[in-house]
């Protein structure tokens, strides 16, 4: 194999691509690339080929992925578009989504259990963060799992009848539509806002 050229990324300063045989193959910082004193026209064997991916280029993808993820919780997805925009090759993202996956660093069952209870305490309803979670694509599955924790959308509803000191009783046509809009909005059903609203009239 023969490494056939080298490119500086325009969208990740400071990192090269690496060209074998004619294609792109994986992407290194400028740092790894001079330790390893890579050029063009070299001759690569697979043994060095292997070591590179997994003693450098893994390495760096964990890194990167670790860092994204202790910022906050986020999804496979949102893990794996990361380290894709990030210029890595498709089989050191595989590896390490597995890694995040085998310890949990990635769950997506217990990321859409958390996030519905956040937006729930948010005052958003089932719908909405239905979409926000597809979005994410979190599967169908955990999104139900999530959404179905006891969860009153007619009390929600009501403290934000409360809160915006709304009197359906005494509003006018104009002012009730705008609020069920907001409502419809938020995530909450036609139906479930009409319910609650007749509750307070």
């Amino acid at each position: 194999m023969t490494i056939t050229a080298l490119a500086p990324q325009k969208r990740r300063k400071g990192r090269t691509s690496v060209f074998i045989d004619g294609g792109f193959v994986f992407g290194m910082d400028d740092a790894d690339f001079a330790a390893h004193k890579l050029s063009e026209g070299m001759e690569i064997s697979k043994e060095q080929l292997d070591f590179l991916l997994k003693k450098v280029v893994c390495v760096k993808a964990r890194d990167c992925a670790l860092r994204y993820l202790s910022a906050r919780p986020r999804t496979f997805y949102e893990t794996e578009r990361k380290l894709t925009d990030e210029g890595y090759p498709r089989a050191v993202i595989n590896y390490v989504l597995k890694l995040m996956l085998q310890y949990r660093y990635i769950d997506d069952a217990r990321y859409a259990k958390d996030y519905a209870a956040s937006r729930f305490r948010q005052g958003y309803g089932a719908f909405r963060i239905k979409m926000e979670l597809k979005r994410k694509r979190v599967g169908e599955n955990h999104i139900e799992d999530a959404l179905s924790v006891e969860n009153n959308e007619i009390n929600q509803i009501k403290e934000w009848v409360k809160r915006k000191q709304f009197n359906p009783a005494e509003t006018d046509s104009k002012k009730r539509k705008r609020f069920i809009d907001a409502m419809l909005r938020r995530g909450f059903s036609y139906g479930t806002v009409k319910e609650a609203l007749a509750c307070d009239e």
